[in-house]
């Protein structure tokens, strides 16, 4: 747990001085203690909050997240249409987690190259956060969703991960939808491999095109 926290800090804050904003980090519920649609309730309640009681535009909110958390960015956008509720601006997906049903190939014929996920770890998970339900579900699984209207996407993703067909598919699926979206595929790195940006090359390239995505779509801030 330290250690997700520690990641997450890291990110957000390479990601906050590269796009030049704030970023609020989400202590949302886990799994197994809080299974679906705990942490996706939490994601809603905090879009939300940010909206009704600290008076942001939604134009001036930007969603983003790494492995799971590019699946829940993806689940709170889903909820959010189904809904009729406003979008945020963008969203960035790091080796997003988009298909509970784990039908892409590259599972199988990356395992031997992906040091940080493996098919048995993936399939815990899903056992975590969805212990009794569809995993076809488009909430959860978001690669079967109908994905038009969505804001304009990001996606970064490691050649020698297990998920890369993860973001493969969602890129075609987006593109299907009419959904502008980047995709971009980096040789030889691994999941959340933007985590090591202090000591990589590629990580600290990566999080600066993630930052001038973010600062493409959000709003400038005011001079006072």
């Amino acid at each position: 747990m330290a250690l997700a926290i520690l990641i997450a800090v890291y990110i957000a804050s390479d990601l906050s001085a590269a796009a030049q904003t704030q970023v609020l980090l989400i202590d949302y519920r886990l799994a197994p203690e809080h299974p679906f649609p705990s942490a996706l309730e939490d994601g809603l309640t905090s879009y939300r909050w940010l909206i009704e009681k600290c008076n942001f535009n939604p134009t001036q909110i930007a969603l983003a997240g790494d492995s799971a958390g590019g699946n829940l960015a993806l689940s709170i956008m889903l909820s959010l249409k189904k809904d009729c509720q406003p979008f945020p601006a963008c969203a960035l997906l790091m080796s997003p987690f988009t298909d509970f049903a784990r039908k892409g190939r590259s599972l199988q014929t990356l395992a031997a190259l992906d040091p940080f996920v493996s098919p048995e770890l993936l399939k815990i998970v899903v056992n975590s956060y969805l212990p009794e339900g569809d995993c076809l579900n488009p909430i959860v699984s978001p690669i079967y969703a109908d994905l038009s209207a969505l804001p304009p996407l990001l996606i970064h993703v490691g050649s020698q991960e297990i998920l890369l067909d993860d973001s493969l598919r969602l890129a075609s699926k987006a593109a299907a939808d009419n959904v502008p979206i980047e995709l971009k595929v980096w040789q030889d790195m691994i999941h959340c491999f933007q985590l090591f940006a202090p000591h990589l090359a590629n990580g600290r390239k990566a999080i600066s095109e993630a930052g001038a995505f973010l600062m493409e779509h959000l709003p400038l801030k005011e001079e006072d």
